[in-house]
């Protein structure tokens, strides 16, 4: 088999690989600093402390890359378009905070590309406050 065949059979990368790749990234890169502060100072609580913060705001940052990498298609890496189609799955949430209580339910939306790639994406929805 020669090199040509090689390279015409290698899939490009999407951009869903791509931020998938950058979340793993950096919550490695966050990890490494935890040990490096913690081995540099001995344990000290201070140095402790500040390398939880770091590691807190790495995975803080991979989560908001995933939650908007969600609405990228896996196969091709375009965007996925609501279609219109949504189900009510009936899990209703209350929420009581003193003097109002907030109902919420999750709704199954349907997205699709334009490869043919159909996606469910669950959504918390407010149905209304109520006092």
């Amino acid at each position: 088999m020669s090199d040509d065949n090689k390279k015409k059979d290698k899939k490009p990368m999407t951009l869903h690989k791509k931020l998938t790749i950058v979340e793993v990234c950096i919550v490695l890169v966050g990890i490494i600093i935890f040990f490096i502060i913690l081995a540099a100072t001995g344990g000290n609580v201070g140095a402790v402390v500040a390398g939880a913060i770091v590691l807190a705001v790495c995975i803080a940052i991979a989560v908001f890359i995933a939650r908007k990498n969600r609405f990228n298609c896996p196969k091709c890496g375009g965007i996925l378009t609501s279609t219109g189609r949504y189900r009510e799955t009936g899990d209703f949430t209350a929420h009581d905070d003193g003097n109002k209580t907030t109902v919420s339910e999750r709704v199954e939306y349907e997205y699709k590309c334009s490869c043919g790639y159909t996606k469910i994406i669950s959504k918390k929805e407010k149905i209304g406050t109520y006092r």
